[in-house]
């Protein structure tokens, strides 16, 4: 028996599991006296540093217009709209919508002072491409970009967006990036039906599942009725791996003496929390009545706190779920009641 080949092969055995599975496995106590980093923000509270993050919106959402918003914070580190902290970095926004004329045109109007972003338009970037992957991956490194936006992902490769197998072959890359130091924040499009529930990023992605679950996060923008001066939108935070999403929130979006100015105005209460609003409301009012209808409740409880489309939308979803039944007609008018 060869005692030194048999201690060579231990030896062996020994490097393979440490360098093997069994060296990620980490015991629950052992977890629990680890000192971990916090989460290092781009954005507070908002877009963390080296992620796949998005802004997805309908057409009307200004959503290449806030990209440059971000870009001019994030290049000085200063607050977004004025009210979220950035963390200062190099920046580098791939269009490939837009030309260098349009971009010219939309960024004299978006930078402050002397901010320093670098451009790419229509170059033909993909991301399915490994050639232009190595290329960029070497850019983040050698120029230090802790910021690379992509307008819009959909042009920005070549594959079947409703195919979950070729949807990784982009997504993927991604993940390169990030591991080079740059958080990769891309502009997507909602699905063509109505933007209608916007705190479910589920409904509004178009394209495949997997998508969805690659993302660490995302904010949906949606417009809102303004002015002729001024554009509304409200953002909802949708998605946030590292921890709770922000509450939803507005920006007011207007021109002033040839510069584009974005304000954060206030929080914006949630439609699924003020849904459930209503429907305690109107439990509260038809205990106190005994009973009541769809029209007296839309009347009785609108307000400045409660919209008609609120309680409109309370009373359906009540109905559904048997929390409330109609106990009686009277003509063409239903009375509802408790179960």
């Amino acid at each position: 028996m060869n005692i030194d080949k048999t201690i060579q092969e231990c030896e062996q055995e020994i490097e393979q599991e440490s360098s093997g599975l069994a060296a990620q496995i980490v015991g629950s106590n052992d977890l629990l006296e680890m000192e971990l980093p916090e989460t290092e923000w781009l954005i507070e509270k908002l877009i963390p540093a080296k992620t796949f993050s998005m802004l997805v919106g309908d057409p009307s959402a200004f959503k290449s217009w806030i990209m440059l918003a971000i870009c001019s914070a994030v290049s000085k580190g200063r607050p977004l709209f004025g009210h979220f902290k950035t963390k200062q970095t190099n920046v580098l926004y791939i269009d490939e919508e837009s030309s260098l004329n349009e971009i010219k045109r939309r960024w004299n109007m978006v930078r402050l002072w002397d901010e320093k972003v670098d451009f790419m338009s229509l170059a033909g970037f993909k991301l399915d491409n490994p050639a232009n992957v190595d290329e960029l991956v070497k850019l983040i490194k050698d120029r230090e970009y802790g910021l690379v936006i992509m307008d819009s992902l959909r042009v920005c490769h070549d594959k079947n967006e409703n195919d979950s197998s070729e949807t990784r072959l982009y997504t993927s890359p991604i993940k390169r990036l990030n591991k080079a130091g740059a958080c990769v924040f891309v502009i997507h499009h909602n699905k063509k039906a109505s933007f209608n529930n916007p705190s479910s990023l589920a409904q509004m992605l178009r394209g495949s599942s997997a998508l969805l679950g690659d993302l660490d996060a995302a904010i949906a923008a949606t417009s809102v009725k303004e002015t002729h001066k001024r554009a509304g939108l409200v953002m909802h935070p949708v998605k946030l791996r590292q921890g709770k999403t922000h509450q939803p929130f507005k920006i007011s979006i207007y021109e002033d003496e040839g510069n584009m100015m974005f304000e954060f105005e206030k929080i914006v209460e949630s439609d699924i929390t003020a849904i459930e609003k209503a429907k305690y409301a109107i439990k509260k009012w038809i205990e106190k009545k005994g009973e009541s209808f769809s029209r007296e409740l839309t009347t009785q409880l609108n307000g400045p706190d409660m919209k008609m489309r609120t309680i409109e939308t309370a009373i359906a979803e009540m109905k559904k779920e048997d929390e409330l039944v109609v106990i009686r007609i009277e003509g063409k008018k239903k009375i509802l009641g408790l179960p």
